[in-house]
């Protein structure tokens, strides 16, 4: 028997219903489901995971009235909607893509968002690279560049066959390194590297929203906060730094004070000024250049111009209890001290090398060890750093490489610390304002890359 809502409002019926699902379409796909009668708390939490044409996302459901016509189709998604005993099942099937799922309430709603999956867009890449490579000759010999900088070219073994290396070597005092671009640009590493001599892609980036993802600082200011617990370099003082710095953010509000763990991304600093950052499953603090809260709201917010935004998951109850007019300022805590107040530093990861010797173990910096096409496992190029004893710096690129593959080779190259730099479709090397590793007509653009310029010299 089919009843019209307003019929069941009439008659006082108190049963949960869906009343309808809608869609909208971008960069994310986002499918909305709407409740009555019905708690948000009954639907669970956030949960994230991958859809693809063979595994499509179900979600079980408490038992509910359904409407009698919903649409099949939602922004190339298919929408199957059952009824059992005990139970609603939602599913919807569609292309590759990571989801999240969350609630909102006042009314009640479901959300899904779907993003395009960046490894099937990592793997034609990679795809195009192998052929790349296999149609052109291997390249060996060295080359001065000046200024302490030498670029050599060498291919070394793999289980899958030979991968051709491009290698600056830095020797130390000679110049300065720095990092360039940031969040919510992107640009090629040709355009970021500008006049340096050397230049190589750095950060993990959101390819939707062009976010620099973890620890960023530039210029002696904080740009993003480390998470996960991933290796980064930092630079300033000498010899570059690389490790996995431990960090928590010390929050003062008023006169108190609290701390927050930061290897999870639950909490986000934003200081890119007009930028509207966060989302709809996020909370967002507004703080003006003078230190006081403007607003508490969910996402998304804009970056005030001199202040910023810490987005934070609901969990996060101390921030979430902050109110409009408090004042609020942050400082970062880091073990060890140094990633506090070395003036550049970038997160990437993960740690390959570390006091001469094998430091791999990707799944203390959340990245999966399980899936073969994931970023560590995938045979693909690869951009990473290292640095030797004596403070020479290594900047190489490597094609047809797992991530584990990068330890030996800079084990060879005497290396006493070495981390990955984000690597695939990213990794381009930048050497006299040439592109040494692939058609510069192929390169990506990138958040972020680490330069290197000389020291001026004068004649006497």
């Amino acid at each position: 028997m089919y009843v019209q809502g307003d019929v069941l409002d009439a008659l006082a019926v108190t049963l949960p219903r869906l009343n309808g699902a809608r869609s909208s379409g971008g960069g994310t796909v986002r499918v909305v489901f709407d409740f009555s009668v019905l708690d948000a708390a009954q639907l669970g939490g956030l949960r994230t995971g991958v859809l693809t044409p063979e595994r499509p996302l179900k979600l079980r459901l408490p038992p509910l009235l359904v409407p009698q016509t919903l649409p099949e189709r939602l922004q190339g998604l298919s929408l199957t909607v059952t009824d059992e005993p005990d139970a609603t099942t939602v599913q919807l099937t569609g292309p590759a893509g990571r989801y999240t799922v969350f609630t909102l309430e006042n009314p009640t709603r479901l959300v899904v968002d779907l993003k395009g999956d960046p490894d099937v867009s990592e793997a034609l890449l990679d795809a195009q690279e192998g052929l790349l490579n296999r149609l052109t000759e291997p390249r060996e010999g060295s080359r001065d560049l000046g200024g302490g900088a030498t670029l050599r070219a060498f291919s070394t073994p793999t289980v899958a066959g030979n991968s051709q290396v491009d290698l600056v070597e830095i020797a130390p005092n000679r110049g300065s390194f720095g990092l360039r671009g940031g969040s919510y640009s992107l640009r090629t590493p040709t355009e970021l590297t500008g006049g340096a001599l050397v230049g190589l892609n750095a950060s993990y980036f959101d390819p939707d929203t062009g976010r620099s993802i973890g620890l960023l600082k530039e210029k002696g200011g904080l740009e993003g906060l480390p998470s996960r617990l991933r290796a980064a370099v930092g630079f300033g003082f000498g010899r570059p730094v690389v490790g996995r710095p431990e960090a928590t953010l010390a929050v003062t509000v008023g006169g108190r004070r609290f701390q927050i763990g930061l290897k999870e991304e639950r909490v986000v600093l934003h200081t890119t000024p007009r930028a509207w950052v966060g989302s709809p499953r996020q909370g967002a603090v507004v703080v003006s250049a003078a230190g006081r809260v403007l607003e508490n709201k969910v996402g998304p917010r804009r970056v005030p111009t001199g202040g910023f935004v810490l987005s934070y998951l609901p969990e996060e109850r101390a921030l979430a209890l902050i109110n409009e007019g408090d004042t609020l300022s942050y400082r970062l805590e880091t073990v060890p001290s140094v990633w506090r107040v070395v003036p550049e530093a970038v997160e990437a990861g993960p740690l390959l090398v570390s006091g001469g010797r094998s430091a791999y173990r990707p799944a203390v910096e959340a990245f999966d060890t399980q899936d073969r096409e994931s970023n560590i496992n995938r045979r693909t190029t690869r951009a990473a750093l290292g640095v030797r004893r004596d403070g020479t710096v290594l900047l190489l690129v490597a094609t047809q490489m797992t991530a584990a593959e990068l330890v030996p080779l800079f084990l060879s190259l005497d290396a006493e610390d070495a981390l990955q730099l984000d690597s695939g479709g990213s990794s381009t090397l930048v050497v006299a304002g040439e592109v040494v590793n692939r058609p510069a007509l192929l390169q990506r653009r990138v958040a972020t890359v680490i330069t290197y310029t000389p020291a001026l010299t004068f004649n006497r």
